[in-house]
Order: C-alpha cells, then structure tokens, then sequence
C-alpha cells in the first residue's frame, strides 16, 4: 500500500500534489458515477459507454471526494496495491520473497511511470489486479500440469466478469485462461471435467454480472445496458476488423506491437526477459510455458482487433511483467547471502530509485506544477457559482470537467 500510495501521489494525476485529473475521460467517468450515487441510472439517463463496475469504482470515490479526484487517488492506490500484491506472489514462484520484494518498487514504477499509464484513472488500471490474480494462479496451478480447483475456477470467472464489466476488451486474458484450462482437460480426456469447470467458470462470471442484471431490471433499463455497453462498443464505435484482408492486418497488428514495445520499453524490457526466460526453466511445464503466450497474445488481439491504438490500451500488459521480475529475482537470489539485510536495505534504496526515477519520467510532473486559479475550470467556476441553482450542459465535447469542480450533476 505504501509503495502503491507513494509512486501513484508522482504519476497520477488524481493524487493530491495535482490541481486536479483534467483528462477529460476520467472527468466522464467520476460524472457519471458520482450521478449513479445520487439516483441517475446508468445508461438509461446518461450515456457513457464503459462498464457498470468502472462508474461503481468512480462513484464510491465520489463519496469520499465529491468536488475532487482525491477520492479516486485513493481507489487507485487501493486496487494498485492488490496487482502489486498479486504480482509479488507470482514473482515468488519465481524467486525467493526476499528478492521479490526488492523488486516491487520497480514493477510499480514501470507501470505508473509508462506511456500507457497516462494521466491515471483508466478503465486499464483498475483492472489490473483481476488480471494479477488470474495470472498468478494459471502460472501456480499449470505449472506442474495441475488443473485449478473449483473454488479457483469460481474467483477467476468471477474475475473475468468484473474485467468484462469495466471494459470488456480485456476479457482476451480470461478468455484465454480458460481455454488452456479445457484443452489441458482435453489432452488428459477428461471430457465431463472440462465441461464442469467451464460451468463453474460460467458461474464465476454469472456472479459478477448478477448485480447488474438486478440493478438494471428493477430501474427497467436492460435493453439500455445491452444498446449502449454491447451493442455501441461493438458495431457504432470500433474499427472496422477485417478491412484490407487478413494480411493487411497482420501487418497493422505487428507495427501496433512495434509501437506499443517502444513507446513502453519500461515495463516491456522486463516482459520480453520473463517471456524468453521461462522458456529456459524447467520447472515450469511446456504447457505453463504455452498458456503464457496464448493468454499474451489473446489480450492483445481482444484489444486491438479494431485498430485502434491509444496509449492507455497497453496498460494491461504490465501483468506480465512480474513474470521477468521474477526470473530477476531468482538471478538476485543466486548472488545474495544476507536476504534479510538485503530485503531492509536493498528495498529502500530501490523505492528511493523507483521515486526518483518517477518524477524524472512520468510524463504528469509537470502538470504538478500547475495552480487551481491557472485553470479555466476553477475561473468557470466562480463564474457558475454566481448563479442561485446553476445547471450546466457539457456540449460537443467529453466532460471537461466542470460537472466535478462545481458539483453539478447533469440534468439530461
């Protein structure tokens, strides 16, 4: 959790050294949740077209700060301490606890610090610890050849609904998770079992979705959730999947890759050693081995089918990071004697290294610098507030911010 709070109060935008997170999506987003806490429907009064537990998220950070992203500082640094938590316990398959904690510091600078973290507050972020505990128990799990137990079958469907509900194109890595999983059964011939744990799967997933269904069947706003989630993300927004055939697009998907590799070296140095280095690990199944690659690369065609390359769509990717800080690790564990002096000692000096090199890089230091009368929101602000019951129309643009300075909740 400190070292969560600490790297995410220099890379997020939402902590309290910025005047405030003025990207205009995470703006949306607190809007529409903070409504959703006071009585607006999701969908069926205000049409913004991520999932239902992001707006969750974003709304119980609006009962801790209605008139800041404060509170979203603190979601965030919540759900990056569960991934780094997660991401720990992978990297101790790797390596010893020891080594795994020295190198925490420097996971969570990859992430925060990198391109595709942007200014913080993503749909990608706070999926990140789904994807964390998905990965650390494919990996513990298929390792030796094991197949996951029922109640691991449950947490990782419910894991992929939660993930299918924030931003369902994502849902590549659990797609992928699970399809190892059967054909793994399948290989042993164990038809029955494999049609069991997709059930249980199913079921997982069925969780996470039940909320919603009760939420929007008593509010009569279904067919809202299915038009606006489903049917706009799939066939109004995204590209188009198949233009200029199939070669075409196999050329696209590798200068995306290309793009994607360079422009976040930070945390791609340390994916392509555990990609290469758990090939040469013994300890690990050929199957464990596959299942790393087929869930890489099912999360990056699930993501960027349409052709569409933002920056923060490659965040994701840092869960498989701690897959190379882990063979690190066992580099680390190798070279060492004193764990304990090393853990104290080496821990501190790679946290002050993972800071330094956060304010140094992350591309929200300078917007640090900035005052709330700088803005124009804070100067419209004033201006609104003149007015006794001022509403507000944010038009022909998405929100811009004002809705969370004024405390406004939209009319229509």
């Amino acid at each position: 959790m400190v070292i969560a709070g600490i790297i995410l109060a220099i890379c997020s935008r939402s902590s309290i050294l910025y005047p405030i997170n003025d990207w205009d999506d995470a703006q949306s987003f607190f809007t529409v949740g903070k409504s959703m806490m006071r009585g607006k429907v999701v969908y069926r009064d205000l049409f913004e077209h991520k999932g239902p537990y992001l707006y969750f998220i974003y709304g119980l950070a609006s009962m801790i700060f209605d008139t800041s992203f404060y509170g979203v500082y603190v979601m965030e640094t919540v759900f990056l301490a569960i991934f780094l938590y997660f991401s720990m316990k992978t990297m101790m398959l790797f390596c010893k606890k020891e080594s795994a904690m020295l190198l925490l510091p420097l996971l969570a600078y990859g992430v925060c610090a990198s391109k595709s973290f942007y200014w913080g507050g993503s749909a990608e972020e706070f999926c990140l610890p789904f994807l964390a505990i998905s990965l650390y128990d494919a990996l513990r799990y298929v390792k030796e050849g094991q197949i996951p137990d029922k109640r691991t079958l449950l947490i990782n469907g419910f894991c992929a609904g939660v993930v299918a509900l924030i931003k369902y194109t994502m849902l590549g890595f659990h797609f992928a998770w699970m399809l190892m999983v059967i054909v793994l059964l399948l290989f042993q011939k164990e038809w029955k079992k494999a049609f069991r744990n997709s059930v249980l799967f199913l079921a997982g997933m069925l969780i996470a979705f039940l909320p919603w269904i009760i939420y929007f069947g008593v509010n009569g706003a279904l067919d809202d959730w299915y038009h606006c989630y489903i049917y706009t993300n799939l066939f109004v927004y995204g590209g188009n999947m198949v233009s200029g055939g199939w070669g075409q697009k196999i050329y696209d998907w590798a200068k995306i890759l290309y793009w994607v590799v360079l422009d976040n070296a930070i945390y791609f140095i340390p994916i392509i050693i555990g990609m290469l280095g758990i090939l040469c690990l013994k300890r690990f199944s050929w199957f464990a081995k596959i299942q790393l690659y087929v869930m890489f690369g099912c999360m990056f065609l699930f993501i960027y089918i349409g052709d569409t390359n933002l920056f923060y769509y490659a965040l994701p990717f840092t869960v498989f990071a701690a897959v190379g800080f882990g063979i690190l690790g066992k580099v680390i564990d190798k070279i060492s004697k004193q764990k304990n002096k090393l853990c104290i000692w080496g821990m501190s000096v790679v946290l002050l290294v993972s800071v330094s090199g956060a304010y140094f890089t992350s591309t929200n230091v300078w917007f640090m610098h900035k005052e709330q009368e700088d803005l124009y929101l804070y100067k419209m602000k004033e201006i609104i507030e003149r007015e006794e019951n001022p509403t507000l129309l944010n038009y022909n643009s998405i929100d811009a911010g004002l809705y969370t300075v004024t405390g406004i909740i939209p009319t229509c």
